[in-house]
């Protein structure tokens, strides 16, 4: 009988981002290919790939013929819905339902939301018998210190069901601290520009920013006001993969709990007691000071 063919081990992110790093710190590929069980090759691999793409650039392609993965749109759907596993483990399909449509897929219907937890290895126990391990766990990457990386994302939502305003925000990745916020009732670049500086000028310079592909901060055709100014600040800008937001997971998980715990439990009427809401909120999560939410 033949010898059985291993498995071939599938990296985290944060491993591989373990591993450049290390590079980063005066190590070769070879040293590093030794420490880690990999190939020299391999790690120059995806030091070029995180040279070109930065943190995205390190993403793990999504594997075919997944259940639940048949069209881009249930793909993007598959990853919010593991962003929302990761950090609610006791997230039903009702709620992990909410949270898509909070994400703008308005017609994702009930089983399809079933059938892509159940992809993912929740809900009922499914035996495999020929399975020897189960799937390993999602592994998060974090960086080691305050303000090596901040995470940026605009959040929308509607004032009585009249109009739309949207939340810009910019988040340590170490501490999770709200650096910089600000309500608009547009989502310009200006905008986010004027939060980013005011965040600048109350906690210090990153040394990294990490945002989508959205057009206030990434352009397709020349150079957007973001970029520009990061370039001038000597800031790195990386960007995560198209649809695929839980690289922006912790910044996302903020808003879900802003829209539940604050914007949800007491609904506002004006722009202007939404900011005043928002601020509050922004305060109790930072520093705990407590005040009438």
């Amino acid at each position: 009988m033949g010898k059985k063919k291993s498995l071939k081990k599938v990296w985290a992110v944060s491993e591989k981002l373990e591993a450049v790093q290390a590079c980063e710190n005066g190590l070769s590929y070879t040293e590093v290919g030794e420490i880690f069980g990999m190939s020299h090759t391999t790690v120059r691999a995806w030091a070029r790939k995180y040279e070109r793409g930065g943190l995205a650039g390190l993403e793990n392609a999504p594997r075919g013929g997944e259940r639940g993965a048949s069209s881009p749109k249930v793909e993007a759907a598959a990853a919010v819905v593991a962003e929302v596993k990761a950090c609610e483990p006791e997230a039903g399909v009702g709620k992990v339902q909410g949270a898509l449509y909070r994400r703008g897929f308005l017609d994702m219907a009930r089983e399809t939301v079933r059938r892509i937890l159940r992809g993912q290895g929740h809900g009922p126990v499914v035996v495999r018998s020929r399975r020897r391990n189960p799937r390993p766990q999602v592994k998060h990457f974090e960086r080691a210190t305050p303000n090596e990386l901040w995470q940026t994302d605009i959040m929308t939502f509607m004032i009585k069901g009249q109009y739309r305003v949207y939340l810009i925000g910019f988040m340590d990745d170490n501490s999770r601290f709200l650096a910089g916020w600000g309500l608009y009732r547009f989502q310009t670049a200006d905008n986010v520009l004027e939060v980013f500086r005011a965040a600048i000028e109350k906690h210090g310079m990153p040394k990294e920013v990490l945002s989508d592909n959205g057009r206030q901060y990434y352009t397709w055709r020349g150079k957007s006001k973001f970029s520009v100014l990061l370039t001038k600040l000597g800031i790195r800008h990386i960007r995560s993969r198209p649809y695929h937001p839980q690289t922006l997971g912790k910044i996302e998980s903020f808003w879900r709990n802003v829209l539940q715990e604050c914007l949800m439990r007491t609904p506002v009427g004006t722009f202007e007691e939404a900011r005043e809401k928002i601020g509050e909120y922004a305060e109790y999560y930072n520093y705990g000071v407590s005040s009438a939410l």
